[in-house]
């Protein structure tokens, strides 16, 4: 909430058009921008929309960045807590990092996703208490949604080592079970800190239920670290959230239960896998193709390398794929571990960050923990403070086993949790004013004429003072100002029906109000001040009474987003009209299994899909690449990229060149280069199972995307500026 000028400051008295925009806000006068619905909108749809199309993750994100700017714009306000301040860090320390970074192109891809979910979370500490849990609730509707249609593709378990290896994993829709885990741990937390704080028993049973397909989801990903994580963030939800003890306590005897029952009876199948990979835990390195103590070592030496700044995001992926690597048959994707792999893509720069940020989440985990946290006293406010903190801190125990965060459907998540959390020490303020500025409400307002003094915002220190000082009338002497405590019936007629005039805008309160006026005062035309040298001159906005003069037209507000929405088409147009076009010519290998002596342990299904993303990397390495393009001496241009799909273990090897023939050719090479690979691996053999051919090869880029992501651009600004106009009017 914000306060009024210090109570000794005399009234500003100078003269005014009344008639004329007052630059600050008047408490219950100013209407929210109408950009909110539309960034919460975009915050929704981001939310939904992110685990079924993780491709349109970065899209979604850019359309709630841009319209985050106009809002900003608009309210020319953008608060900056200091969560969202430290977090700033992170985008920062990889753009730092890009001089040095192996993979300038990965890395300057990840370092935009990184700026962009930056964006988001600014974007949710710029709304308020109802519009964050309008976001976060659509974060619990596509977490239950996904949890229930993965438990729909439950395969047979089988493990072996002990429990360290299984196939048949719970996985979703992600490309490995440990994203899935990852993402159900996030939201677990949350779910249980709104059902704990429902204040009616039906929604409470409601999201109670809802949480049975989670928590299965969770367990059946058979993710380990998901489970330490969740561990982590539900002890410090019941720390912070004391009505939420009840059903954690509750939900963790029951898997008790469970698992008792399932050891004593000796279950055999999904039981009996759960109850290996649980006691699997006290030696999580058994499996035989664990190889994270060779990828620790590469992520210290690639650390070593380059201390201050790393090695750039997305580095570790090169580096392992690089010649002299004793990974490159399977180059891993990170170092699984948070630390070690900020410490090796970003440097002892991005160190600090990170532990900047736990030092914040660890203070707003005590203040919580004290019951002095900010935003904490409202139930609605109260789960998703409790719930967004807890997962955070889950995630960061996750983090020193795994690093799911290259996922963009886990990382759109983190952020918007982190930006529910970083708009914690401004829910105090916020809640007042559903949104952005303070309220006085009917029951409690004192007589108020509007007031010359000026709104200083942003002040959660002088929040309680607010009504109190709004009860002050210009010109009335301090003294007779209202008291909080005074009897409503000891207050003047006149001052009650002032302040009336002003909630309403009467035209009976307009005419007492001008009884309290001078004879001139009254006669003067409206909109004119008594000193202003163009006495009688009326506004712009109203007409002269003197000479009839008619009143100026209004601007039209859609005239001028409309000749922009014109132009930006046409500019759109004509820029992807100009892109050069290449042929891409695609090939798909398949990875199978391959047959193995009795003394050999099988690879499994997860394993499978882990080395075919591997394998991906590899075939698309920068330095495999052009390689094979020297080798075939084609032109500069010419490039290749891989892409996996988990549920099949092939690779679509996609190659780019000037003409279908060359595309072609570049495409085989890398095929002949995937099955030399797999004759040094014991593990798989590769078939190819599509080769590629001239005369069935495309046109990239597809010109038709990005008409449509242009035209989509080119009217969110058009729409966005033309509610601005609207509401300036």
């Amino acid at each position: 909430m914000s306060t009024l000028a210090p109570t000794g400051s005399p009234p500003d008295t100078s003269p005014r058009r009344t008639g004329a925009a007052d630059p600050s806000p008047t408490p219950g006068t100013t209407p929210p921008s109408p950009l909110t619905p539309l960034v919460t909108g975009a915050l929704v749809v981001l939310a939904v929309v992110a685990p079924w199309a993780p491709g349109l993750v970065l899209p979604l994100s850019l359309a709630v960045v841009v319209l985050w700017l106009l809002l900003v714009l608009d309210t020319r306000r953008q608060p900056l807590p200091p969560l969202l301040a430290v977090a700033a860090g992170i985008p920062l320390a990889q753009v730092i990092s890009l001089p040095t970074a192996v993979d300038p192109a990965r890395s300057l891809v990840l370092t935009g996703a990184s700026m962009l979910g930056w964006g988001t979370a600014a974007a949710l500490v710029h709304l308020g208490p109802p519009e964050r849990r309008v976001v976060l609730s659509a974060v619990l509707v596509s977490l239950v949604a996904v949890s229930a249609q993965s438990l729909t593709g439950l395969g047979e378990l089988s493990s072996s080592s002990g429990g360290a290896v299984v196939s048949g994993r719970l996985q979703g829709p992600f490309a490995q079970p440990n994203e899935l885990g990852a993402y159900t741990m996030l939201g677990l937390p949350l779910l249980l800190a709104a059902a704990s704080t429902a204040r009616r028993t039906g929604w409470r049973a409601v999201l109670l239920v809802a949480a049975v397909p989670v928590l299965c989801a969770l367990a059946l990903s058979l993710s380990r670290g998901s489970w330490v994580g969740a561990v982590a963030g539900l002890l410090v939800l019941v720390l912070l959230l004391p009505p939420a003890r009840g059903p954690v306590a509750g939900g963790v005897g029951a898997v008790v239960l469970v698992l008792a029952g399932l050891m004593l009876l000796g279950a055999d199948g999904p039981g009996g896998v759960l109850i290996e990979r649980i006691s699997s835990l006290s030696d999580p390195s058994a499996s035989p193709d664990d190889h994270r103590p060779l990828i620790w070592a590469m992520a210290a030496s690639a650390a070593a390398a380059s201390p201050i700044i790393g090695v750039g995001p997305g580095g570790l992926e090169q580096i392992g794929s690089g010649p002299d690597s004793p990974l490159v048959a399977e180059p891993p994707l990170h170092a699984h571990n948070l630390p070690l792999t900020v410490l090796a893509e970003t440097g002892a720069l991005g160190l600090v960050v990170l532990l900047a940020l736990l030092a914040v989440l660890l203070r707003l985990v005590l203040l919580g923990a004290s019951g002095r946290g900010p935003g904490w006293e409202q139930a609605g406010a109260r789960w998703v403070a409790a719930g967004a903190t807890a997962a955070l801190c889950g995630a960061g125990v996750q983090g020193v086993i795994d690093f799911p965060w290259r996922n963009p459907i886990i990382t759109a998540t983190t952020w918007l949790l982190a930006g529910a959390v970083a708009a914690l020490p401004l829910s105090r303020v916020r809640d007042a004013a559903s949104g952005t500025l303070p309220v006085v409400t009917r029951s409690r307002s004192t007589s108020v004429e509007r007031t010359d003094m000026k709104i200083l915002p942003n002040r959660a220190d002088r929040a309680t003072e607010a009504p109190a000082e709004t009860g002050r009338t210009s010109g009335t002497p301090a003294d007779a100002e209202p008291r909080p405590d005074q009897p409503r019936a000891e207050r003047t007629g006149s001052d009650q029906s002032v302040a009336s005039a002003e909630r309403t805008g009467s035209l009976e309160g307009a005419e007492r109000r001008q009884s309290h006026l001078p004879e001139e005062e009254r006669s003067r035309p409206r909109g004119v001040s008594g000193d202003d040298p163009d006495a009688g001159v009326p506004d712009a906005d109203s007409a002269d009474s003197a000479g009839g003069a008619r009143a100026p037209r209004r601007r039209r507000a859609w005239l001028l987003p409309a000749i922009l929405a014109v132009l930006g088409a046409v500019a759109v147009t004509v820029g992807v009209a100009q892109l050069p076009t290449q042929q891409q010519a695609d090939a798909v290998v398949g990875l199978r299994s391959e047959g193995v002596s009795q003394e050999q342990v099988p690879t499994s299904s997860d394993e499978l899909r882990l080395i075919a993303q591997q394998y991906a990397v590899a075939l698309a390495a920068d330095t495999q690449v052009e390689a094979a393009v020297a080798e075939l001496g084609l032109g500069e241009d010419a490039g290749a990229t891989a892409e996996v799909d988990p549920d099949s273990t092939t690779v679509r090897i996609s190659a780019t060149a000037d003409d279908a023939g060359q595309a072609s050719r570049l495409a085989d090479r890398l095929v002949d280069l995937a099955a030399d690979r797999a004759e040094d691996d014991p593990q798989v053999a590769v078939v190819q199972l599509s080769e590629p051919s001239p005369d069935h090869t495309t046109t990239t880029p597809s010109r038709p995307l990005y008409l449509a992501a242009g035209y989509a651009v080119v009217l969110v600004c058009a729409v966005g500026l033309w509610l601005l106009r609207r509401s300036a009017r």
